[in-house]
């Protein structure tokens, strides 16, 4: 049985790239999810480096891998008021 290690803490950009990876956004549009939300750092090249920043640091080698291992970290969108 694993022991359960405490998980470093997420900023809320970081959450907010989780969550829309876990409600099946495509990559290409989470600049438009970080912008409704007002986080600032939201271009393409920003939501791509963290990504990489955030599967290096919970050794996952997909995006999926990273959403099952974060799973419960995910927030709700409003994703119908974005219109996606």
């Amino acid at each position: 049985m694993k022991t359960s290690a405490k998980m470093p803490n997420l900023s809320s950009y970081e959450r907010y790239l989780l969550s829309a990876l876990a409600h099946g956004v495509p990559v290409g549009k989470i600049p438009v999810i970080l912008e409704f939300y007002a986080i600032e750092a939201n271009s393409m090249s920003s939501v791509d480096k963290h990504l990489r920043s955030l599967r290096k640091k919970f050794n996952c080698k997909t995006n999926t891998q990273l959403v099952y291992e974060l799973r419960n970290r995910v927030i709700a969108l409003d994703l119908e008021r974005m219109g996606l």
